[in-house]
């Protein structure tokens, strides 16, 4: 049957001889797959190769050949991963009629849209016929259902309540499983509180929900997000108990992408260098850091100071902060020239904490230093970059009364949505527009990781977390400025790309 396309024929040959249609489905999650998708939607399920290695793994598990209990199954998005899931709950009910199983997501509708697929599958007549299997009238909820042999299905969205019920059966026998798929959204990867959210589920609720605690496995299919996503804490904290199955999206020895016609090499090498972090976590299943480090250290590379460089522009971002007691932030002016082949050096910069009057002459005598210190006289900083947040419009008036400096308002309140509205970015979506720029080498600092200026800029960087909790992002805001500048990627200027 596996070589053979499905058909109605083949449909109509197993319900006509229902006993040998059991066993052959029963035999084979693939050939379940493969008949049940064509029996309701009228649609070959197109079955790769990393499917063959998924399904497998979950035969193994079904049929006690597994080595492992659990199963983590890492895969990129829109890969089949959860119509495999699904199918394999309905198949244990196949296995077993008696099977109890519970699924969960981060969502409310795909929760419950999973089990109706499930429930549709299970009281249809096919299934009917094969196994004599029925749902229970009065009992047929989208989030929850019973069988007319013992059997039920759980739904339930994260921090969603299951008492009363539980997954598997208390015998030694294969009877169900708990299923965890996608369990934190994407949008929510920058939020520490949101990631523990899962875990606490999963340790304070559906650990306890096993039938048989040595036996009911849980099979995990999702995405990797960050290193403290779930599937990083029980590969880390439980990994006796869990295999693993990681599906990268793209072949980076041999270039080839997994699923060309889903999504092509071309796109997610594209991917990469648009937004790295996407691509390593969701696609690659590895994670770029989210609790420590949004930008790795190993990114940056450094010029030596002591050559001589022809820069094509050079300007002057700053991050300015008014109050100078401890506990508040600090001011960062930054001097940056672009090369004729698109590396941005960071030239000078200065850090300290200055009240109003002083931030005015910091910028003053930065501006003076910067006119005669980028080694290129043909390329004088053609403007100086100052954020119109309150901290900065004094200083801005000042100095535009007073003094010759082009200095160059710019608000980071500037990202377009969909409509064209400008709309505000925060510091983590900031970061990942300018990553790709650093990841593939194209921002310098000076000399090496033991540069005074290079040191503090590698220190913000590798304290930078997605969930905003660092002390310090001074020298990250006018950095990321400075990549938009020179590169245009949110369009401040796109004149010297």
């Amino acid at each position: 049957m596996s070589d053979t396309k499905m058909n109605d024929e083949i449909i109509k040959a197993f319900m006509e001889d229902p006993i040998n249609g059991r066993l052959v489905l029963s035999a084979s999650l693939a050939n379940f797959i493969r008949f049940f998708h064509w029996y309701i939607y009228h649609q070959e399920f197109v079955i790769k190769d990393f499917h063959i290695k998924i399904i497998r793994a979950l035969e193994d598990i079904a049929f006690g050949r597994a080595k492992k209990r659990n199963l983590v199954i890492n895969i990129p998005p829109r890969f089949g991963k959860s119509s495999i899931a699904k199918y394999f709950c309905a198949w244990s009910y196949m296995l077993n009629c008696g099977s109890n199983c519970i699924y969960t997501s981060y969502s409310d509708d795909l929760v419950n849209n999973f089990s109706k697929d499930i429930r549709d599958i299970v009281d249809s007549a096919a299934f009917k016929k094969f196994t004599g299997l029925e749902i229970k009238k009065g009992k047929s909820g989208a989030d929850y259902w019973e069988t007319n042999m013992g059997g039920g299905f759980r739904a339930a969205p994260i921090a969603g309540s299951l008492t009363g019920f539980g997954a598997g059966v208390s015998g030694d026998e294969y009877g169900g499983a708990i299923i965890l798929d996608d369990m934190l959204k994407a949008s929510n990867v920058k939020s520490q509180a949101e990631l523990q959210n899962c875990i606490d589920y999963y340790l304070n609720t559906l650990k306890s929900r096993c039938n048989n605690q040595a036996k009911t496995p849980m099979i995990m299919i999702m995405q990797r997000l960050a290193l403290e996503d779930l599937a990083g804490y029980v590969l880390e904290a439980e990994g006796a108990d869990w295999e693993l199955i990681k599906i990268p999206a793209l072949n980076e020895e041999t270039g080839e992408a997994l699923w060309e016609e889903k999504f092509s090499a071309a796109d997610l090498l594209k991917l990469k260098d648009q937004a790295p972090f996407v691509y390593y976590g969701q696609y690659q299943q590895e994670p770029i850091v989210i609790g420590g480090s949004v930008f790795k250290t190993e990114w940056f590379r450094f010029y030596n100071t002591r050559e001589k460089y022809s820069y094509q522009c050079s300007f002057l971002t700053a991050d300015t902060a008014q109050k100078k007691g401890e506990g508040n932030d600090f001011t960062v002016l930054q001097f940056w020239g672009k090369t004729y082949d698109s590396k941005l050096h960071l030239l000078d910069m200065v850090r300290g904490k200055f009240d109003a009057e002083e931030l005015r002459e910091q910028v003053l005598l930065f501006w003076k230093k910067c006119s005669y210190g980028c080694g290129d006289p043909k390329c004088p900083p053609y403007g100086f970059y100052i954020e119109d947040k309150s901290s900065g419009i004094g200083v801005l008036q000042e100095i535009k009364k007073n003094h010759p400096i082009p200095v160059i308002p710019i608000s980071r309140a500037r990202f377009k949505d969909d409509n064209g509205m400008i709309v505000r970015q925060d510091k983590f979506s900031r970061a990942m527009t300018g990553i790709p720029y650093i990841a593939n080498g194209w921002v310098y600092l000076p000399n090496s990781e033991n540069d005074d200026i290079s040191k503090q800029i590698l220190s913000e960087s590798s304290a930078f977390k997605a969930d905003l909790s660092h002390k310090h992002d001074d020298c990250i805001d006018p950095m990321l400025d400075a990549i938009d500048i020179a590169f245009g990627t949110t369009g401040i200027s796109s004149i010297f790309i």
